[in-house]
């Protein structure tokens, strides 16, 4: 990271919001339309491109003249995606970076909230979120992680409106990072390639001192799943399943990090089955293939952009239910 002065970090001119675009354009309009009132009073946005795509970069430019767009060559996932975006916030200066996935929305007065939080001694905040299409519907977004006397991996917790809770995780789609956090945990971890990173990276400040903390008001809402819908749900299991495995090796390296290692490696497992089961019974192939495959590879190693080593002749296992 370049050195930069010192910045005092209660301003939302000390804050830059990283937005990771890919083949997701409509989407990136409406998020940046939703946020033009604070690039006006001085926060900085850059767009990130993953996609390659020039000539539409260029378009966004000409549309929002007050964001940054960098365009990637290749499609480097989320993790290494944003860390392209936070390098560049950092060595201007950034107090606070906010990590926001193109398909939101975000409400008044969230950057002022986060801030607010963040000042009371939180390394990572996380706001309340609404879906899109169904605004008084709250999404989970904070979360107890592999807790001892529960079956979840993840346990959702409830936060009051006007309230803030400390918890393990809090959801990556929007998630305000403190510029000293970055500083002591490093970036994110780009063999993920996609899903999980945001877990892995709380537990990791958790493990350095810090706190994560969610908000219980509702600052933003979540189209949720664009890219996916885009490229096919098999992909999203594939990184799902794959992922918690890698989670868990990561795990064993943190101060307290054995226990819950031994925990997820037991319920990723009853997890992958039993999503594996249950594409079987519905006739979904391209999942339950997408499944096996994150299973392998998470066991064996094989972590970053997914390889598909499937070929036309592979069939699906049918276990009794």
């Amino acid at each position: 990271m370049a050195d930069a002065a010192e910045p005092c970090g209660d301003r939302v001119d000390h804050v830059w919001i990283v937005i990771l675009n890919y083949r997701g354009w409509d989407d990136t309009r409406v998020c940046l339309q939703s946020i033009q009132d604070a690039a006006w009073r001085g926060v900085n946005v850059v767009v990130v491109d993953n996609g390659g795509e020039e000539q539409k970069s260029a378009a966004l430019r000409r549309e929002f003249p007050w964001c940054t767009v960098l365009v990637n060559g290749d499609n480097l996932g989320f993790s290494a995606g944003n860390n392209i975006g936070i390098r560049h916030a950092l060595d201007r200066g950034a107090a606070w970076v906010l990590l926001l996935n193109n398909d939101m929305v975000v409400l008044s007065g969230l950057l002022e909230r986060l801030l607010q939080v963040g000042a009371a001694g939180f390394g990572i905040v996380g706001p309340g979120i609404s879906y899109m299409d169904e605004p008084d519907l709250l999404m989970p977004t904070a979360f107890a992680f592999c807790p001892p006397h529960s079956s979840a991996i993840f346990q959702s917790v409830e936060v009051a409106p006007g309230a803030v809770r400390c918890v393990d995780v809090v959801m990556g789609c929007a998630m305000f990072v403190s510029r000293d956090v970055f500083a002591d945990v490093g970036l994110l971890w780009p063999e993920y390639f996609l899903q999980h990173e945001e877990t892995d990276y709380c537990l990791r400040t958790l493990d350095r001192g810090w706190r994560v903390g969610a908000v219980g008001d509702v600052l933003a809402r979540h189209k949720g799943g664009s890219s996916f819908r885009r490229e096919g749900m098999a992909q999203w299991y594939y990184y799902d399943c794959r992922n918690l495995f890698l989670l868990a090796r990561r795990l064993r390296s943190l101060k307290e990090g054995a226990a819950r290692a031994r925990r997820l490696v037991g319920r990723s497992t009853a997890y992958a089955r039993y999503q594996y089961l249950r594409a079987v019974r519905e006739g979904r192939a391209p999942d339950a293939l997408a499944l096996s495959q994150g299973v392998w590879d998470g066991a064996t190693g094989r972590f970053g952009r997914r390889i598909s080593r499937i070929g036309p002749g592979a069939h699906l296992v049918r276990v009794a239910l």
